[in-house]
């Protein structure tokens, strides 16, 4: 996961090689499952353990 703080603009690389990109942090909820970020065509995914440290860190915890 890339991240620009400034523009709250999220490049995400899923486990495939595909990479997405998403716009604030309303792309992403909670869920019990982990957290969810909304992609393109109404798809879902759940982001890996570092991916979650790594944002909870930079926007949960600051």
């Amino acid at each position: 996961m890339d991240i620009e703080a400034e523009s709250s603009r999220f490049a995400l690389v899923c486990s495939q090689g595909n990479e997405f990109e998403v716009q604030g942090l309303n792309a992403f909820e909670s869920a019990e499952s982990g957290l969810l970020v909304s992609l393109p065509r109404g798809l879902k995914a759940r982001l890996g353990r570092a991916c979650f440290y790594r944002f909870a860190e930079t926007y949960l915890l600051s």
